[in-house]
């Protein structure tokens, strides 16, 4: 990957040249022809695919971490707030964009046109899992990183940092392609449909930034005996369990029980086709259980969830 690496940022190098001086001849011919010359779209066309051809290389600069960064102390939150009307461009009318944005938000030190670059190849990657439509989510908080948040995670150092979340309603991945993500030249696209560098670039000046970066996966189990192994043997956080009260073998409640013995942090949802005054009443769960009735749709169970995760762990709200 080295070796990739430098052949990579040496082509990016001379090809920038090349485009430096193909961007400036087309300038000077369009600087030289009257407006209404048949000419003049062309030269257009010529520079935009120029322009294109130079985000690329820009690309590969930072997957080959040979990009000039010019770093300084940056206010995340209004590196989101610059980026919103190009994003909203991006993703299209189909796509929800919604900011969370914390008020007192510390500084970082970045590029702040890496990071701009950054928010724009996720929020790529974020269409491209919503063609349906959906919801876009970017988030900023000051956080705390303790030894053993960090020791779970490669290269994580604990300490005070700044986090940036982008998250979207998409279609997910399986473990297979997790795995891989942040692998230049990587695509689940079609031939010709990508160049595989969007989420290495991410990673690269990431990198380059002294942070780090991490997708949350989705664990799933057949049975609730089944998910209680996956728990055991998972070497991270599982920040929430999402747990029928109905179920064969073993009932959610026990599962419940049983699962926050080993994980007493994790946050639990139980759904099921009763109303949530059914299973209290009848001592299925105990009152102000973080409870979802069917049927429900996508948006109710990702704003539950949402709930969920930024509020009080024993909360008392219930959706029917």
């Amino acid at each position: 990957m080295e070796s990739i690496g430098r052949l990579a940022g040496g082509v990016a190098h001379d090809f920038n040249n090349l485009l430096s001086v193909i961007l400036s001849y087309t300038e000077f011919a369009l600087d030289e022809l009257p407006k209404g010359n048949p000419l003049v779209e062309d030269l257009r066309e010529v520079q935009k695919a120029g322009e294109r051809a130079a985000d690329l290389t820009r690309q590969l600069l930072a997957f080959s971490r040979k990009q000039v960064m010019q770093p300084k102390i940056i206010d995340l939150n209004g590196i989101v707030s610059g980026v919103e009307k190009m994003l909203r461009r991006v993703i299209g009318e189909h796509i929800v964009l919604q900011k969370k944005l914390a008020p007192d938000l510390g500084g970082v030190k970045a590029d702040p046109g890496q990071m701009e670059q950054v928010l724009i190849n996720l929020a790529i990657n974020a269409q491209d899992a919503m063609p349906e439509g959906g919801r876009l989510t970017l988030e900023t908080a000051n956080v705390v990183l303790d030894e053993d948040y960090a020791a779970k995670r490669v290269g994580a150092e604990p300490g005070r940092f700044v986090m940036l979340a982008v998250t979207d309603t998409g279609m997910g991945m399986d473990p297979e392609t997790l795995a891989q993500i942040f692998e230049p030249f990587f695509s689940t696209k079609g031939p010709g449909k990508g160049t595989g560098l969007g989420l290495s670039t991410v990673h690269g000046i990431i990198k380059q930034s002294n942070g780090h970066i991490w997708t949350y996966g989705v664990l799933s189990a057949s049975s609730g005996a089944e998910a209680l192994q996956i728990g055991r043997a998972h070497p991270g956080e599982i920040h929430l369990v999402l747990t029928d009260v109905v179920m064969p073998e073993m009932s959610g409640k026990r599962f419940m029980d049983q699962f926050l013995r080993d994980r007493p942090h994790s946050k639990v949802l139980f759904m099921s086709g009763y109303t949530d005054d059914a299973v209290v009443h009848n001592g299925v769960l105990d009152a102000g259980t973080h409870f979802i009735g069917k049927p429900f749709t996508q948006a109710n169970l990702t704003a539950k969830v949402r709930e969920i995760l930024d509020g009080d762990p024993h909360g008392t709200r219930t959706d029917r």
